[in-house]
């Protein structure tokens, strides 16, 4: 841009003159649209009609403030002089005449506020009036929506203003008369008035909160106006807790108990009081579990250990061989051995099992003698 601008020579003085008597001027004519876009930007560049031609002979170029010297007082005349004066508008210089002024001293401006007097022609005030005391209570029955105020100013020139003077039925208002003295200086007298309820009013009934919040932490479930439980999960750095909630009528009341010195644990409390205009209460319980404090790792890392349920083993069984059909004659008493069954228990100990192992070879041992009576008994009839 700085280039195209050197390049073009658009940086450049076109109209100038040193000569005070004929200084240089430059105008612009502009209709419609481009008009009041000329204006707009010569009012953002500070520039208006009066800092455009700002001396003639009809402008102000200066005020003077000054201070009477000592000894002066109210009454007395006094002349004040302006000499050799300069004015310019960093173009044009100006050299205005002396100019001369005379004047009376005016009595400084009267800081009074007080009142003189004050009444209610609706109400009583207490205590009674005294100018120094600007604090007042006053009770009115329903039938008076506003006091009737006479307030009268101390110094004649101070102005009195009565502000909010609409009565609240059965509430506190806040009356004001304000004196404000000549010279500024103000002072309020405050009547604070308790006005009967309407004697039809029904007081609302509504004790449900309308938010419940716990400062730096989610509660669960979600708030609902509905639930009344709730839980808070908080790390053993967290010692205490703000709790922060609104009712859903705007003349119901919350306090909140607890949320200081938390344990570690679940054994914490802490107990949200809304009451309805009416003086009905719902109560809201947020339980808050602290966290023991952080030893390691390892003790997230641990896992209940479980036992293992043992297997089913299956049991074993010995059978005894079925001995041979006995030939035809003398019939002979054979001892027969009884089959028995032998279970393998594995909770057993070492002993069992040595039993068990008796008897088997108990077992084979009559078998075998039983073999040999038979083979016996054959030898002899072929004999």
């Amino acid at each position: 841009a700085l280039a195209y601008c050197r390049a073009n020579q658009l940086n450049r003085v076109v109209i100038d003159s040193t000569d005070p008597a004929s200084p240089a001027r430059l105008g612009i004519i502009t209709a419609g649209k481009a008009y009041l876009d000329v204006r707009q930007a010569l009012d953002e560049l500070g520039i208006d009609d009066k800092l455009a031609a700002p001396i003639n002979t009809t402008t102000r170029l200066f005020s003077m403030t000054f201070q009477v010297r000592s000894g002066v007082k109210a009454g007395d005349t006094i002349r004040v002089t302006a000499a050799d004066l300069v004015a310019s508008d960093g173009t044009t210089d100006a050299y205005p005449p002396n100019v001369s002024a005379t004047m009376t001293v005016l009595a400084p401006a009267s800081t009074n506020a007080n009142l003189s007097r004050l009444t209610v022609s609706n109400a009583t005030l207490s205590p009674d009036f005294a100018k120094n005391t600007t604090s007042y209570t006053a009770s009115v029955p329903f039938s008076v929506d506003q006091l009737d105020i006479s307030a009268t100013p101390e110094d004649s020139k101070a102005k009195v203003a009565v502000g909010n003077n609409r009565l609240v039925a059965g509430g506190t208002t806040d009356v004001t008369v304000t004196v404000t003295a000549e010279s500024g200086a103000t002072k309020v007298y405050t009547i604070r008035v308790d006005r009967e309820q309407d004697p039809d009013y029904k007081p609302s009934t509504d004790n449900r909160l309308a938010t419940l919040q716990v400062e730096g932490f989610l509660l669960s479930p979600p708030f609902d106006a509905g639930v009344e439980e709730y839980v808070v999960y908080v790390p053993y750095e967290v010692i205490k807790l703000d709790v922060k909630a609104l009712p859903g009528d705007e003349k119901a009341s919350v306090v909140v108990n607890g949320g200081e010195s938390l344990e570690i644990g679940s054994n914490n409390r802490i107990f949200t009081i809304c009451t309805a205009e009416d003086g009905s209460q719902q109560t809201y319980i947020i339980g808050v579990v602290r966290a023991a404090a952080f030893s390691g790792l390892d003790e997230l890392d641990k896992q209940p250990t479980q036992t293992p349920m043992p297997s089913p083993t299956a049991t074993p069984q010995v059978m005894t061989p079925t001995p041979p059909a006995q030939p035809t004659g003398s019939p002979e008493t054979t001892p027969t051995a009884t089959p028995g069954t032998v279970q393998d228990n594995h909770q057993q100990g070492p002993a069992t099992g040595l039993v068990v192992l008796v008897i088997i070879l108990a077992i084979l041992a009559v078998v075998e003698l039983v073999l040999i009576i038979n083979l016996t008994h054959k030898s002899r009839n072929s004999g």
